[in-house]
């Protein structure tokens, strides 16, 4: 698991909106964290992916974090292992042909991620064929599959699924509203 909240980088879209008046600004009394330079979280991931040496690598992004994503995935070493890199969030759900189109990407979520990821994992572990995954579009071998999106999770089922927080250092994240 890797995050970038924790790193100082250019005017976040809360700040610019901050300061265009969009948000009104809120005083706030938590203690507040220390933040790691820009330039080391390139050199952070580079040593999470090649400690981690993970075989698939999932990305949920914003437009935001989508570029810093490509300027993360750039500047990796990848020659240790090469893996298997997907993305889902609202920017891939808005240009999935702009995500796919990045040398880094090999397959792209348009819809719910919930049921597409789980199908996908299994699929992938038991090497099966993953090009006709519904809410997925799957870059292989030259080839683009385009698949149609899925109906939505049902709301009764959408909040059943056990949240797993062990990665989560709960000194770094709040895990329940007003922890």
């Amino acid at each position: 698991y890797f995050e970038t909240s924790f790193y100082h980088k250019k005017a976040t879209a809360a700040q610019d909106r901050t300061i265009s008046g969009e948000f009104k600004p809120v005083e706030n009394s938590m203690k507040k964290r220390e933040l790691k330079p820009y330039e080391s979280i390139f050199a952070d991931f580079n040593q999470t992916v090649n400690d981690f040496q993970s075989d698939i690598i999932a990305v949920s992004a914003n437009s935001l974090e989508y570029s810093l994503f490509l300027e993360m995935a750039g500047k990796a070493d990848f020659t240790v292992r090469n893996p298997f890199i997907i993305v889902g969030g609202v920017h891939s759900i808005f240009s999935p042909e702009e995500v796919l189109q990045s040398e880094y990407v090999d397959a792209v979520c348009i819809g719910e991620g919930e049921d597409t990821f789980e199908e996908f994992i299994i699929k992938y572990q038991q090497n099966e064929d993953i090009t006709g995954i519904g809410n997925l579009l799957v870059k292989k071998d030259g080839k683009i599959f385009k698949n149609d999106i899925m109906d939505l999770i049902p709301e009764d089922r959408l909040w059943s699924y056990e949240r797993d927080y062990s990665f989560y250092d709960s000194k770094e994240y709040y895990l329940k509203p007003f922890e």
